[in-house]
């Protein structure tokens, strides 16, 4: 026997064909046949009629990063030129000493050559009784013979104990710095040092003095004055080869006068090393030019350094702005397919290139596979809640069961 609806169910039908033919149509507007023109066209919308998100992007996530980026090379940076700076400093001022060491040692060696020449004329037995004798000719003979030895001598005398004062008939004059050489060679303790007398002045003049000695007793010291052209010509002698600039000072106390110079000045420039020169009262100061050479691997680094910064945050800044835009294609297409997904449509081929976002489109296929599908939200929705209320209620009235006579649509009853 057959059931008719009343008009009312099927006013409530009509609506709910109606509302499913409209769903259709919503859900065909986002599916992913949506052509490429009409993505570009949504694209191209004035910014005025986009909405503004506000939230950290990717390329201000790469601006944090690159931030850091720099501050992690600058330390490192840093950090590695302390500790270069140190290891070269040692290093440099190593070999420095040694430098030092081997020029003050071959000047050591050339004044001691003098010297050993001055005592040899000094341990001459004839000058020695001459002095005792007090014998002026035979005294001026020896002298004679010293001052062929040494052409360029500025005096050569003898100088007794009993000469306690200054002599200003001599050029250059006889000091106290000059009669303090004499007293020393008559304790008979030690060898006079070799050294620079009236520095920096017209009169300045280098003298070695040795003892004149009878049977072990000092009668008498003989003085041999030179230019001071001569240690320059020693200083040069043994700095023959050597890079940098030293400085060559006379010891007078706690201070120091300088005396002779060999090098290029403007190499006279961050650390020093001082050594002192053996048998004179000289000490040497050294400049090296690998100070010069340090301050230029210093700005290298610093350049090397600064292109690194550069060429990592452009690699950077590149590397963000290609996720930045993969990221969104993938996105795009994660939403098509949930649209789809939705309206019961089977995506066939995603072709997303990150894999975190493939794992989350499996794991929303996979949720969405056990959960019941959500129905359109808006007045179609209660519309179709009502007609599915209404089917269920008239499947469960059971008009034939029940004997109950069939009407037609105008309400009459059918046989």
């Amino acid at each position: 026997m057959a059931v008719s609806v009343t008009p009312a169910a099927a006013d409530i039908e009509s609506l709910a064909l109606c509302g499913e033919k409209e769903l259709k149509k919503l859900l065909a507007r986002f599916s992913r046949n949506k052509t490429a023109p009409e993505a570009d066209a949504e694209a191209d919308e004035p910014a005025a009629k986009k909405e503004k998100f506000k939230g950290l992007s990717i390329p201000k996530l790469a601006l944090v990063v690159a931030a850091l980026l720099v501050l992690v090379v600058g330390v490192v940076a840093v950090l590695t030129h302390w500790r270069f700076e140190a290891v070269v400093a040692e290093r440099a001022a190593s070999a420095n000493r040694a430098q030092a060491s081997q020029v003050a040692a071959a000047l050591a060696g050339r004044a001691r050559g003098v010297a050993d020449t001055v005592a040899a004329f000094a341990s001459d037995p004839a000058l020695a009784e001459a002095v005792l004798k007090q014998d002026q000719a035979a005294i001026s003979g020896a002298l004679a013979l010293v001052r062929r030895a040494f052409p360029d001598a500025l005096r050569v005398l003898v100088i007794t104990p009993a000469q306690q004062d200054p002599d200003l008939n001599y050029t250059p004059l006889l000091g106290y710095a000059c009669l303090d050489l004499a007293r020393l060679a008559e304790t008979n303790s030690e060898l006079p040092p070799v050294e620079a007398h009236k520095a920096g002045t017209d009169e300045q003049h280098l003298d070695i003095v040795r003892a004149i000695r009878q049977n072990g007793t000092t009668v008498a010291s003989l003085m041999v004055t030179l230019p001071i052209g001569a240690l320059q010509g020693w200083v040069a002698d043994a700095s023959s080869g050597v890079e940098g600039y030293l400085e060559l000072e006379q010891q007078a106390g706690n201070d120091g006068q300088r005396v002779v110079a060999s090098g290029e000045a403007r190499m006279k420039s961050g650390p020093s090393t001082k050594v002192a020169v053996p048998g004179t009262g000289f000490e040497l100061t050294y400049w090296s030019p690998s100070q010069l050479a340090f301050d230029e691997v210093q700005v290298g680094l610093v350049i090397v350094f600064a292109g690194m910064a550069v060429a990592m945050i452009a690699i950077l800044m590149l590397a963000f702005a290609w996720l930045a835009r993969v990221l969104k294609q993938d996105l795009i297409k994660f939403v098509g397919h949930v649209v789809e997904v939705l309206g019961g449509e089977r995506h066939h081929s995603l072709n997303m290139k990150l894999l975190e976002v493939q794992k989350a489109v499996r794991l929303m296929d996979e949720s969405m596979h056990f959960e019941r599908t959500p129905k359109p939200a808006g007045p179609l929705s209660a519309a179709i809640e009502e007609w599915s209320a209404l089917e269920e209620e008239l499947t469960d009235l059971d008009f034939v069961d029940q004997g109950a006579p069939a009407v037609d649509e105008e309400g009459k009853q059918t046989a």
